[in-house]
């Protein structure tokens, strides 16, 4: 068994002190979102030092991405309905390559248009 001398524990205590106090102010300092009701530790500080709620953020994030989503859905409703119509009132603005790309991403849909 292995031995200590006075000043060692006297250093282990300290630090024990220093790590029960930590804790403590670990276990009281929490930062609420007010919007969800959310709590997390107050040491995850952003950048700029202030709070982001993971929870809201998420949320946020999935409706950013339905809303660009929809915004996808239209532009491509709007090429399949307007592309043929570009072609043919605008054929010095239509780059083939642009077009072909264009044909393949809509090749369904647009295929559908031509025959009706």
């Amino acid at each position: 068994m292995k031995t200590y001398n006075t000043q060692q524990v006297e250093a282990m205590e300290a630090e024990i002190d220093r790590l029960r106090a930590e804790l403590a102010r670990a276990r009281t300092s929490l930062w609420e979102c007010s919007d969800c009701g959310f709590r997390f530790s107050a040491e995850h500080v952003d950048v700029d030092g202030e709070y982001s709620c993971p929870v809201c953020a998420e949320a946020k994030l999935r409706a950013d991405i339905a809303r660009k989503d929809a915004a996808l859905k239209a532009s491509l409703e709007w090429l399949t309905n307007n592309l043929i119509e570009c072609e043919i009132l605008y054929p010095e603005f239509t780059d083939e390559e642009t077009v072909a790309i264009i044909r393949a991403a809509l090749s369904p849909s647009l295929d559908e248009r031509k025959a009706a």
